[in-house]
């Protein structure tokens, strides 16, 4: 049975031209009589992304025009609020946002007939901690990074699962990724590709001094704990690439499965394996 729809909002990307396609899928839902606004995401002029409240009104659905920054952004802003995320890839790479911008239409008129389905995707819940306190608190679609903020010098981190030490790196980062972020940073750093409906979380170092320093995979139920040990070099936390918190010598950030998964509308034109063969230009013959 199809989810009723009453009430959507679009964020856009406010540097893509989004607005013929806006007012297009406006006029189809206003059409199905659901009421819509429209927002811009918020990315600063530095290029960083800010939050921007979608208000306290109930919404039905929330659709994502730009690319998988904007789809990233809007996750966070739904979050815990059980509305479903139609992604509109308006970018040039995407493999978040599987819904090409010239079948929006027929994908909208999918869900609203019942037959378009839906992913539920892990999120990450960290927390800082410094000395006793807890001062800083993040979730993540993709994943969260601890890296240095400078060029110089590498970053000594301890990492600990469910409370038992795993191993100390030195290292440009450390990435904690869920498997939707499995094709992002950490696959940049030689890690695994899951498939994005499993739950697990991938610790992937990033450059590590020693090459015994491998990707290790945990399950959604565990723990992970990272220290920060470099006194003298600055680092941070990053998430999703678009929020930064500073981070201090001897800081420790806890990252666990959040509570609430991000519920994504699925294409019907194409599977998850189809576009990971689009994207990453994986050829031969079966």
């Amino acid at each position: 049975m199809p989810r009723e729809i009453r009430s959507a909002v679009i964020v856009r990307h406010p540097q893509r031209d989004c607005r013929a396609l806006t007012g297009a899928i406006v006029s189809r839902l206003e059409g199905r009589g659901v009421a819509v606004s429209v927002v811009d995401a918020g990315l600063s002029e530095d290029g960083t992304w800010v939050r921007r409240p979608l208000g306290s009104g109930d919404l039905d659905l929330a659709i994502s025009l730009g690319g998988d920054g904007t789809l990233l952004s809007t996750a966070r802003l739904v979050y815990g609020r059980d509305i479903p995320v139609f992604a509109v890839n308006m970018g040039t790479f995407g493999f978040l946002t599987a819904i090409s911008h010239d079948e929006v239409l027929r994908a909208l008129d999918a869900l609203f007939a019942g037959s378009a389905g839906y992913e539920q995707r892990m999120i990450l819940e960290a927390r800082v901690e410094r000395a006793t306190e807890v001062v800083a608190s993040c979730r993540a679609v993709n994943e969260i990074v601890v890296s240095r903020r400078d060029m110089v010098g590498m970053i000594c981190l301890a990492v600990w699962v469910n409370g038992e030490f795993l191993s100390g790196y030195r290292a440009d980062g450390l990435i904690v990724a869920t498997p939707t972020g499995s094709t992002g940073y950490s696959l940049s750093a030689s890690g695994p590709i899951l498939m994005p409906t499993l739950e697990n979380m991938i610790i992937t170092p990033v450059c590590p001094h020693s090459v015994a320093s491998r990707p290790f995979v945990v399950g959604a139920a565990d723990t992970v704990t990272i220290r920060v040990q470099a006194a003298d070099v600055r680092s941070s936390l990053a998430v999703d690439g678009q929020e930064e918190i500073p981070l201090e010598d001897g800081d420790e950030i806890v990252v666990k499965k959040a509570p609430h998964p991000l519920l994504l509308v699925r294409s019907g034109e194409r599977s998850y394996l189809e576009v990971l063969r689009t994207k990453l230009a994986w050829s031969g013959v079966p």
